[in-house]
């Protein structure tokens, strides 16, 4: 088993919704970083302060995720736009279950914890 960390905007929809869809999502010419995604490995969800959906989120852990599936192609057939003109094409997904949402890390312990700087904000990895 793997521990991954994965960074999702805000979303602006119920937790159960989100759940149902629960994952961790690459887009076209990313999909490199998700190659050793396995099942049973689990994922730290990070919710980012902003998004495309006029969000704002909570900057820390929100929810563990255990990797059902392979990352796969959703066969989505081209990218998608957002409120804000920006355009990302999600073309790849490892399904999940959510195991626990009922804590928060915040980033700060977060990049302390990983021995990172304070000012981390998780972008660049993938």
């Amino acid at each position: 088993m793997n521990y991954w960390i994965t960074t999702q905007w805000p979303y602006p929809e119920s937790f159960d919704e989100w759940a149902a869809n629960c994952g961790v999502y690459m887009q076209e010419g990313k999909q490199h970083a998700g190659k050793d995604l396995h099942p049973g490995d689990l994922v730290f969800r990070y919710e980012s302060k902003s998004g495309p959906f006029g969000v704002t989120g909570r900057m820390g852990i929100v929810a563990i995720m255990e990797i059902t599936d392979l990352l796969r192609d959703m066969g989505n057939p081209a990218p998608s736009g957002y409120a804000n003109g920006s355009e990302r094409w999600w073309r790849y997904k490892a399904k999940a279950v959510c195991k626990d949402a009922a804590g928060f890390v915040p980033l700060s312990e977060l990049n302390r914890a990983l021995g990172y700087s304070p000012n981390n904000n998780l972008r660049g990895f993938g």
